[in-house]
């Protein structure tokens, strides 16, 4: 089997015109950014089943 190797530097004007000065890369990683936090918050609040609060109910 022969390895394969990927170049570090990724073309983005395949994804959004304009690379990573485009207005549309800049809204996707705000985008992203909203995403993680939502995520992250989600994360934060989630009590497992059968977790100490489960007695509350």
């Amino acid at each position: 089997m022969t390895a394969v190797t990927y170049s570090d530097v990724w073309n983005l004007d395949v994804f959004f015109k304009g690379g990573s000065d485009s207005q549309e890369f800049k809204d996707h990683l705000v985008q992203t950014e909203e995403v993680i936090k939502q995520f992250h918050a989600k994360v934060n609040s989630w009590t497992p089943k059968n977790s100490p609060l489960d007695s509350q109910y």
